[in-house]
């Protein structure tokens, strides 16, 4: 015999699985394995065991599929130890006292925090409300209920990922406007440098003269040897004799 496995709030549910007698999964009441989530159709899958004693599920037409290893079924076989997925819920089939294939608490509590912390990874789920036309009031008010829930819970999740979008909106348009800033700054430069190419070299520059400079030789600086001097003996007066 095999055993399905829900998790929910730290509890554990088991539904035993037997041959000749098929467990329907789904959101309707009178399911054998009830699962009150609107990602949920109200005959979501069906779990039986074959004619040569080989377990298998089948998708019965849901909105939200039926998926195993997070690949989306229409008929597949089960084996001891398979995650199955309804939905957005999380089911574990295992052969019966094979405890060793079940997810411990911790395990199961990070894939509780994250189904309700983060947005599906596939489409927006869809909620099967044509199937819900023909039932009761109660069952009704029961299906408005789960879809208020959860729809709260999107807009939670909606809240918060608008929040975080918007926190890297604004550190991104503040380095968008660095970045504008020094490619400006670059222009500018590029500008002033081609328009310098453009124009060539300038007017040579004139030395204005000083009015307070006297023109002429400069005089030779003190210590300076000159040319040489001749003397004149009869520049001088003979002295007189005795």
């Amino acid at each position: 015999m095999y055993t399905l496995v829900h998790y929910h709030d730290g509890a554990r549910a088991q539904y035993t699985l037997r041959p000749g007698t098929p467990l329907i999964v789904g959101r309707h009441p009178e399911c054998e394995v009830v699962l009150a989530d609107a990602s949920v159709s109200r005959q979501h899958a069906r779990i039986e065991i074959d004619a040569d004693g080989q377990p298998w599920v089948e998708d019965l037409g849901s909105f939200n599929g039926t998926y195993i290893a997070d690949e989306r079924i229409d008929r597949a076989r089960l084996e001891s130890g398979t995650d199955l997925r309804c939905g957005e819920i999380q089911l574990f089939f295992v052969e019966e006292g094979d405890e060793r294939a079940l997810p411990g608490p911790a395990s199961q509590e990070r894939l509780d925090s994250r189904r309700m912390g983060t947005m599906p990874s596939g489409p927006m789920l869809a909620v099967d409300i044509d199937a819900d036309a023909g039932a009761s009031i109660p069952e009704q008010l029961e299906t408005a209920l789960l879809l208020a829930t959860e729809l709260g819970a999107c807009q939670q999740r909606l809240l918060r990922h608008f929040q975080e979008l918007a926190a890297q909106h604004d550190r991104i348009a503040t380095e968008l406007e660095a970045l504008f800033s020094i490619e400006q700054a670059y222009h500018r430069r590029l500008l002033r440098l081609v328009h310098r190419a453009h124009a060539g070299p300038g007017p040579s520059a004139q030395v204005r003269p000083n009015p307070h400079q006297t023109t002429g030789p400069i005089p030779a600086e003190s210590g300076a040897a000159g040319p040489p001097t001749t003397i004149d003996p009869g520049a001088f007066p003979s002295p007189a004799e005795d």
